[in-house]
């Protein structure tokens, strides 16, 4: 899959982005890249950005599904700095997923996370909170 993505925030133009992106999907294993030259940061500069994943997707008993995936997302410059002010230019992040379709909704709970502490989540984002594991819920419907 190659393609090209715009996002686009009217109320709050800072955030936006496009990116290009190739993902190769074959036997559950999924490889995929991304990549964006403007990518905005806390300071309102934008940035060039590679995020790089590995994945992979099983069937469970029970028609349950479970997605994996880990990541690195890595910018062109020191960008994510520490409370003793050292800086670094990339992260880690992963999730664990599990789905299962019912009623014609794919519905799903994941488990997200990322290596960075508050202070280098604060120092991009703007947020010392974004970047903490997080249990997402989530419901699916395709047209």
């Amino acid at each position: 899959d190659l393609g090209y993505i715009k996002y686009d925030y009217p109320k709050n133009s800072e955030f936006n982005l496009s990116e290009i992106y190739a993902v190769l999907d074959l036997y559950g294993v999924k490889l995929g890249a991304y990549y964006s030259k403007d990518t905005p940061n806390v300071f309102g500069e934008d940035q060039d950005t590679l995020y790089t994943y590995v994945g992979y997707k099983i069937a469970l008993p029970a028609e349950v599904g479970l997605d994996l995936r880990f990541g690195r997302n890595d910018v062109n410059d020191p960008a994510f700095w520490s409370a003793n002010g050292d800086s670094r230019e990339s992260y880690y992040e992963w999730e664990a997923k599990l789905t299962r379709d019912f009623v014609g909704v794919t519905w799903g709970l994941s488990y997200v996370d990322t290596d960075l502490s508050k202070s280098e989540c604060s120092s991009w984002y703007g947020y010392d909170d974004l970047c903490s594991a997080t249990v997402v819920a989530s419901a699916t419907k395709t047209f």
